[in-house]
């Protein structure tokens, strides 16, 4: 579809170009970049393309632009790596680039997988050989997984050390520094990279990301156009480091795209010779004053807590690099050449001594004031901008959260002001994925009907921690080499497509997860799976196997009187399915046979059944459990119903005690022929349930 004549007109007032909007506030970076974008909007058909960090400052972004422009359409908000990617289709064409790189961490390590064994057994591959345990593919995988991701970290940060290692240089270079030979104990890295790129075709060497890097790089400086049309703008926001290839592949794009980065910066001064390794990025170029004329370069560290902030000695280490990197990429317009991308810092010249402490410390920052200068003032004890709190573990540090975040929620808005939402809130934590069971137990814990309820999402997780089902599998397809501990059992029950397989309703789960407590429950299967981990010497005790003969047995001991221990008694019959199964057969119905057969099931059941329940049945339990198997040809209906109950176990809830116990001695069916029944050991019934009885107290 072609453009009208207006978005063609719009289409071409867009000037190529690499500019970089240095700001100490997120928020104001935020409101130039919109008004940026509505006053040059690109045509009907495009997409605007916006780079960030994380997904949860996608989506921050994504409802700050819907809020400015009204709406947030024809947006693509992705990371960096997808993005590069897609450019380097977009110039050399998709017959040159594959979809995936076949060096990327998944395909990785896959084929370290296949190799790795093979360059253990050489000669310079002791330090992973001895980490390597034959028959033991699981450390393989470990091994694996790791290296495939140091590679992939190489291939963005370091590929000129690809680059040597690949040209038989085992050297690391060093910016300002002679080249450094890789130590000795390191040698099977370049080995290893070495070995990678053999077992590689031609056409797949020419595909590895460094290689497209430069084909892509000396397209884009040359004269031949792109395969196909690459974005014609493209925004950073927010970054706090980029590799050097993906700033160089922008650098090389702004010759025919424009190219606005938003960085957030803390100092509106020039600081980065204020840290430890500022020898390595020393240039004549700099883009922020110096504050007052003075050179920190011509000082020795030891005098900087004299002249910078030790917050910025010691925390923007990062940033600093980041900054300077881009001091060398940014775009020297043509004199005479009108300003359209006016080279602009956004700082707030704010200073105020009555400010919260949090914007005295940011003002401070900004302005790069030693410590000794700060002003000493006492800090109000209604002022709460930075609050410190000691608690014992995380669940209690987001139950504390919670507490405060209702407690801000709560205050009414400022004179001219608006009262805080829970969308302007942002919680970060080091690393999401071990917290977010916590944070979905906290925040998760009240309706949304319920005045305490906090509207919540968490950002950054994988597949495996946002759908539960697949952590689920993974963690059975771990199984071999799991403990297998109470929680983790209790957490896959958790699962609602599990807890559905086994015809559990979420409301009985509780109770469920108390009896298997109750039962002794704590670690393992059994003694076979504890025996595959080099365990078999802690047998089946506290098992899962161990509490399963526990709730079993103590369901069939009934809920009659005991004289000690917690019963298990007939209100287990209660549970779905459990009251479909047929009635007794009445005594008139059993043949001799059948009654024969009946004497040696109940025999081998109370052989088996005494030994297990001897710990875990009261002896009045016992006595009631044994009548059944007396000689009399008419055993009483009371007893001969736990027996029913004992032996329809395993078709009620999928386990097989019973027919474990009858198994040995039982030659023929004891059960009469009924009507709908096609063997012994298939009643009617098919409803499969967790066992509804509580386990014995013992």
């Amino acid at each position: 579809m072609a453009l009208h004549s207006k978005d063609k007109t719009l289409a071409s007032t867009l000037q190529p170009g690499l500019i970089a909007l240095h700001g100490n506030r997120t928020e104001t970076l935020a409101e130039t970049v919109f008004s940026w974008l509505r006053a040059h909007p690109l045509g009907a058909l495009e997409q605007e393309v916006v780079l960030v960090q994380s997904n949860g400052m996608a989506e921050w972004f994504k409802m700050g632009m819907a809020e400015a422009l009204g709406v947030c359409a024809a947006a693509r908000v992705e990371l960096p790596a997808r993005f590069l990617w897609r450019t380097y289709r977009q110039v050399l064409g998709a017959a040159a680039v594959p979809r995936q790189s076949p060096l990327d961490k998944t395909a990785l390590t896959w084929r370290l997988m296949r190799q790795l064994p093979e360059c253990a057994a050489q000669d310079g591959y002791e330090s992973i050989a001895g980490f390597l345990s034959p028959g033991d593919p699981e450390r393989l995988l470990q091994l694996a997984e790791r290296l495939a991701d140091l590679f992939d970290q190489y291939q963005i940060y370091r590929s000129d050390w690809l680059d040597d290692w690949a040209a038989e240089r085992d050297v690391l270079r060093t910016p300002g520094k002679p080249d450094i030979p890789v130590p000795e104990e390191q040698i099977w890295q370049p080995k290893l990279w070495r070995c990678i790129l053999a077992g590689l075709s031609e056409a797949e060497r020419a595909s590895t990301r460094p290689e497209l890097h430069r084909q892509v790089i000396a397209a884009l400086e040359g004269d031949t156009p792109p395969a196909r049309p690459i974005a014609r703008r493209v925004v950073l926001f927010g970054m706090s480091h980029l590799p050097l290839s993906m700033l160089q592949t922008l650098a090389a794009m702004a010759r025919h795209s424009q190219i606005l980065l938003a960085v957030p910066n803390p100092c509106r001064f020039h600081w980065a010779d204020a840290i430890d390794g500022r020898e390595l990025l020393r240039m004549q170029r700099r883009r922020q004053p110096l504050k007052n004329g003075r050179d920190l370069a011509a000082l020795p560290l030891e005098m900087m807590h004299a002249h910078a902030h030790p917050l910025l000695s010691s925390w923007g280490r990062q940033a600093r690099d980041y900054v300077r990197q881009l001091d060398a990429f940014e775009t020297v317009l043509p004199a005479g050449a009108v300003a359209e991308l006016p080279r602009v810092d956004i700082f707030d010249e704010e200073v105020d001594p009555e400010a919260p402490l949090l914007a005295q410390v940011q003002q401070a920052i900004r302005d790069m004031v030693p410590l000794g200068e700060h002003p000493r003032s006492a800090v109000p004890r209604s002022d709460r901008s930075i609050v410190f709190h000691c608690a014992h573990s995380i669940v209690r540090e987001l139950e504390v959260l919670h507490d405060q975040l209702l407690e801000l929620l709560a205050e009414p808005a400022p004179p001219g002001g608006r009262a805080l939402q829970p969308r302007d809130v942002v919680v970060m934590v080091p690393a999401i994925e071990g917290v977010a069971a916590s944070i979905r137990a906290v925040f998760g814990q009240y309706g949304r009907h319920d005045p305490r309820h906090i509207p919540f999402d968490i950002a950054d997780l994988s597949a495996s921690d946002n759908n539960p089902l697949v952590a689920a599998l993974q963690w059975l397809l771990r199984l071999p080499r799991q403990r297998c501990r109470l929680s983790e059992l209790r957490d896959l029950l958790d699962v609602p497509a599990v807890s559905a397989r086994f015809g559990l309703d979420p409301e009985n789960l509780p109770q469920l997860s108390a009896w298997m407590a109750g039962a002794g429950i704590r670690w393992g299967l059994n003694a076979k799976q504890r025996g595959a981990l080099g365990l078999e010497a802690c047998g089946e005790q506290n098992s899962a196997w161990f509490g399963l003969h526990r709730m079993l047995l103590g369901f069939a001991s009934g809920s009659g009187p005991h004289t000690g221990g917690a019963h298990a008694g007939g209100h287990c019959m209660k549970a779905r399915g459990w009251r479909r199964s047929s009635p007794m057969p009445k005594s008139a119905d059993w043949t001799p046979s059948s009654r024969a057969s009946w004497r040696r099931c109940s025999s081998a059941c109370w052989t088996g059944g005494h030994w297990l329940a001897k710990p875990a049945i009261p002896r009045a339990g016992r006595g009631a459990f044994a009548s059944c198997w007396r000689t009399s040809l008419r055993p009483r209906p009371m007893a001969t119903a736990r027996c029913w109950q004992l032996w329809t176990m395993h078709s009620l809830v999928g386990w097989k005690l019973a027919s474990w116990a009858a198994s040995t001695t039982m030659s023929s069916c004891p059960w009469p022929s009924r009507p709908g029944w096609t063997s012994c050991s298939s009643p009617p019934w098919t409803a499969v349930s967790a066992p509804a009885a509580s386990p014995s107290a013992r």
